[in-house]
């Protein structure tokens, strides 16, 4: 490096432009040196943090998760699954994700003053933020998941989802027929209109034709095909309407039960492996802070 000043100082003085220093790749190299030598305190903070990390490991509320399969229906294997009851699975699991079920089951589960603001225990907290109600694609089965801070816990709010499935499960098929029997009398006026229009055509059509034959020349074949348009969507509605009739009468005998309840043994929080990687780096990086305060190294990259 001296052979490097003497030459650039014997340029200047000949009146040479003198060459580029490397002063930024000097800085870096001074900086990687700087810090390998103090490699050392990097290590001991990078296993400070893994030892933060294992502590934090046993520190912080182990969450355990539990699955339970909510059967909607009695169909066996292999049969096929009627659109009617998939519908019930869909609307049943909007219903357990909802306020009033998730209130009925904290409250059935002793683990909370429901209703009251903040009243909510820990367990309940949890239970009500992670609960959740998926169909299990192309079955009459429901997953719910859900965690909770104990295997006495969990198993509470399993028996307690269990009660409320089948005790209030009547309110999902109640509103279903409501819902049902509405589009049902909602068909049963388009019909009756339709009809009357029907009707009405064909006393036209029937007028046109003893009417005047040049009229009817150019009018009957708009009537007929207007005629024949009307008995197509009567055709379509009470189709429909038999389509309804089969599913109401099937709604009603959809219910639905706790087929299976599992409490994992592992908790899926928190995990050693996902904890030591970050603290070991905060470690790391928690020392690299430290050696610039105290000025064993300069930050000179930023520069």
């Amino acid at each position: 490096m001296g052979d490097n000043n003497l030459m650039n100082a014997a340029a200047r003085d000949n009146g040479a432009d003198a060459p580029a220093t490397p002063l930024v790749d000097y800085q870096r190299d001074i900086f990687w040196r700087r810090l390998f030598c103090n490699w050392k305190a990097l290590a001991i903070a990078a296993v400070f943090g893994v030892a933060c990390g294992i502590a934090a490991y046993f520190v912080v509320p182990k969450k355990w998760p539990a699955i339970l399969i909510v059967r909607v229906g009695d169909v066996s294997e292999g049969h096929e699954l009627k659109p009617e009851l998939l519908e019930q699975v869909s609307l049943t699991s909007e219903w357990i994700k909802g306020h009033e079920f998730v209130d009925a089951v904290v409250t059935s589960a002793n683990a909370a003053s429901a209703g009251q603001p903040g009243g909510d225990s820990r367990d309940a907290k949890l239970f009500r933020e992670t609960l959740t109600a998926k169909a299990i694609p192309g079955t009459q089965l429901l997953r719910v998941d859900y965690l909770g801070y104990s295997h006495h816990q969990l198993q509470a709010y399993a028996t307690a989802i269990g009660k409320q499935v089948r005790a209030s499960h009547g309110e999902v098929i109640d509103a279903r027929l409501e819902a049902l029997i509405d589009l049902r009398n909602k068909y049963d006026g388009e019909v009756a209109a339709e009809g009357r229009k029907f009707e009405s055509l064909g006393r036209k059509y029937s007028s046109v034709v003893r009417g005047d034959p040049d009229v009817s020349f150019w009018l009957a074949p708009q009537l007929r095909a207007e005629i024949s348009q009307s008995e197509l969507m009567i055709g379509i509605l009470r189709r429909s309407i038999d389509e309804l009739d089969d599913r109401i009468a099937l709604a009603g005998h959809y219910s639905a039960d706790v087929a299976q309840a599992e409490i994992l043994v592992q908790p899926v929080s928190p995990r050693l492996r996902n904890l030591l990687p970050p603290a070991m780096l905060l470690g790391i990086l928690c020392g690299f802070i430290f050696l610039v305060i105290r000025g064993k190294t300069r930050f000179v990259l930023l520069k």
